[in-house]
């Protein structure tokens, strides 16, 4: 029997609130509910979730607090990010997905499922690089570096194209499946986070080259094949 996909499911409302708790665990998902910040800390020291939901529905200034808190402790962790309705989503976010109520818990499954990541799957080598694209797990100098499916859609671009520039529009487009460019500070912050994986000095990118006011470019070190 395969094992059951375990969430971390925190919720910063009242108990008497609905919850999705048991409609997550009636559908065969291991929940471990935490109610703050604090709980979900604790409960990281002995639940290792497959996926994180964090719902800040009725508590959006705590909710932005532990979100960070939550993703500081798993990093490579997928975190599905729940937001009161008409509240736009922070630029700063590092969820995979961001969900606006109201939705259906059909909606909040299909999301989950789509987090996951398969068992097997191609890989990506350029340099000392090797990226793991279903797994979203990294390898530099026998280090592993798991990463979020956003992360590793977005170091799976540029990894497919050594040497090529491939434009911020481009970028959001095939990572964010969106045309809007009026704030890509949700780009800047991504490759931030991929280079912090990938570099050995990320303020002193090797790999991940910034093109000014153009977008960015996977360059291969000269001391390196690809």
């Amino acid at each position: 029997m395969a094992p059951k996909t375990r969430v971390l499911l925190v919720e910063l409302k009242g108990r008497k609130s609905q919850s999705f708790a048991h409609e997550l665990t009636a559908k065969g998902y291991e929940v471990a509910l935490a109610r703050t910040g604090r709980k979900a800390a604790e409960t990281l020291a002995s639940f290792e979730p497959n996926v994180l939901v964090v719902d800040t529905t009725f508590s959006p200034w705590a909710g932005e607090f532990v979100c960070h808190t939550v993703r500081s402790l798993v990093p490579g962790v997928p975190m599905i990010y729940i937001g009161a309705a008409g509240r736009p989503q922070p630029p700063w976010l590092r969820a995979d997905v961001f969900l606006r109520q109201p939705f259906t818990i059909r909606k909040l499954i299909n999301r989950i499922q789509r987090l996951l990541p398969s068992a097997d799957g191609p890989t990506l080598q350029v340099g000392q690089l090797t990226l793991h694209v279903e797994k979203r797990s990294l390898h530099r100098n026998k280090r592993e570096h798991r990463l979020t499916p956003k992360q590793a859609h977005l170091l799976e671009v540029l990894m497919r194209h050594p040497g090529e520039l491939i434009t911020r529009r481009e970028l959001m487009k095939r990572v964010w499946d969106t045309d809007y460019m009026d704030d890509t500070r949700t780009l800047d912050v991504h490759i931030r986070w991929v280079r912090e994986a990938a570099e050995a000095d990320p303020s002193k990118p090797r790999y991940i080259k910034t093109v000014r006011g153009k977008g960015y470019q996977f360059a291969i070190p000269p001391t390196e094949t690809a």
